[in-house]
């Protein structure tokens, strides 16, 4: 039996389990994401009042600086709100749901260790990654798109996929040259299926369509067999 098809057989044999891992993990995203976002424009409205009040009074010098020093609270809370809280929740919800997922592919293997032990070394091996991606975004939102960060990104990425199932740097380095291009163009595919995965929420977030629905449901379906297909190509090569 090849590869493709013993993953088309644990496909069939884990999808409920990983289905329900990834929906939550994409549903919790999308609501941490309205509430961030509920949470900013907020700050938004009550800092353009205090901006327009702050107009009106420059001439009173004690009531103009106290409207400037709550104008300054609010923009502090807007940004520890998008670039603290909200990667943090990302951060959790990315270990435990993602590291549950990964988990089960790596259990279905043979892996005999107990999910917490599995959920640690998860942890570490995905701090580097998930540290550049927020370095990445921070720059794609205050700046403009960074290509060497996008490179730097990409590759970080791409090891930290493979440590998923290695647990170990030095047996990623031991990959064969055929292996590793393989492995290259099945983790380039799981980045673009989750990139169209997370566009296509932002589409139906705007305007409720049932082909962007349905686009949402198929990109889920490909990037769990994509996983189930880049970790038996792993453990069978």
């Amino acid at each position: 039996m090849n590869i493709f098809k013993e993953s088309l057989n644990d496909f069939k044999k884990l999808f409920f389990k990983l289905s329900i891992t990834e929906l939550l993990f994409f549903v919790l995203i999308v609501l941490s994401f309205v509430f961030i976002q509920d949470k900013v424009n907020n700050y938004i409205l009550e800092s353009q009042s205090y901006s327009n009040l702050l107009e009106s009074n420059l001439e009173n010098i004690i009531e103009a600086s106290t409207n400037l020093e709550f104008l300054n609270n609010i923009v502090q809370k807007a940004y520890v709100y998008s670039f603290i809280i909200f990667p943090i929740i990302i951060f959790i919800l990315y270990i435990l749901f993602q590291g549950l997922s990964y988990y089960l592919l790596k259990r279905n293997l043979g892996y005999k260790k107990n999910l917490f032990l599995y959920l640690f070394k998860f942890l570490l091996f995905s701090l580097l990654f998930v540290i550049v991606f927020f370095i990445f975004l921070r720059s794609l939102v205050l700046d403009k798109f960074n290509v060497l960060l996008f490179i730097i990104l990409f590759l970080v990425g791409y090891f930290t996929i493979l440590s998923y199932y290695y647990l170990d740097l030095k047996k990623i380095f031991k990959i064969k040259v055929n292996k590793i291009l393989v492995l290259l163009l099945l983790i380039i595919l799981l980045f673009m299926l989750y990139f169209s995965s997370f566009l296509l929420i932002s589409l139906l977030l705007l305007n409720f369509n049932l082909l962007i629905l349905l686009g949402i449901i198929l990109a889920l379906l490909l990037i769990l067999f994509d996983k189930i297909l880049i970790f038996y190509y792993m453990h069978h090569r």
